[in-house]
């Protein structure tokens, strides 16, 4: 980069350089950045210097909640994009630490580009009633480890979800006890007392 001034790992108010952008047809040095909502775009020197530029431009200054005037960014799925992105790349989110401070990210085909989501939303089930889930918790927000589910869905894939296997099946404490007829309050006991898996599942 020759004489340039590296700003890669620098804040400048709600954007954190993440890498060098190369120059414009004017000449301009620019910066690919991050903002605190999760927003990525490049933006020149000049402007991060100066002060001109404080954010991504989208968002407000209480933690990423995109404004405008488009019908798009009024709608429950933008909502959910915004907060999955959110909680992935804003260290002051509430849930940050279980996800972007777990190494959580978004794929790079949905990192900034809303529209290529909404496609596979409602090619995949997406409805005002369901929420994104990921089937490993532990990778990243992708289309091969989404999909869109109720509320019991996302309860029974918590990383807090006990999983038990038996006769080569593994399922949660609420799918065995559904699965049974026990009660999920009597199978915790009976393996919190030491009970055989065999035992606590098929014993009434």
């Amino acid at each position: 980069m020759g004489r340039l001034k590296d700003l890669t790992g620098q804040r400048f108010s709600r954007l954190v350089v993440v890498k060098y952008a190369g120059s414009d047809n004017r000449g301009q040095t620019r910066w690919h950045c991050r903002c605190d909502c999760g927003t990525e775009k490049e933006i020149a020197t000049r402007h991060l210097t100066s002060g001109g530029t404080k954010s991504c431009g989208l968002c407000n200054n209480k933690g990423g909640i995109i404004k405008g005037s488009e019908k798009r960014r009024k709608t429950r799925l933008y909502g959910i994009y915004c907060d999955m992105k959110k909680r992935c790349y804003n260290a002051t989110s509430q849930d940050y630490h279980r996800y972007g401070g777990r190494g959580i990210t978004v794929c790079e085909e949905w990192l900034n580009d809303f529209e290529t989501f909404k496609v596979w939303a409602y090619a995949n089930g997406y409805d005002d009633t369901k929420s994104i889930d990921r089937v490993d918790n532990d990778s990243l927000y992708a289309p091969e480890n989404c999909r869109w589910g109720s509320k019991k869905l996302q309860a029974n894939n918590t990383r807090r979800n006990r999983r038990i296997t038996h006769d080569g099946l593994t399922l949660t404490l609420q799918e065995w006890s559904e699965k049974t007829g026990i009660g999920r309050s009597t199978l915790i006991y009976r393996l919190n007392s030491g009970w055989p898996i065999k035992k606590a599942l098929t014993i009434r």
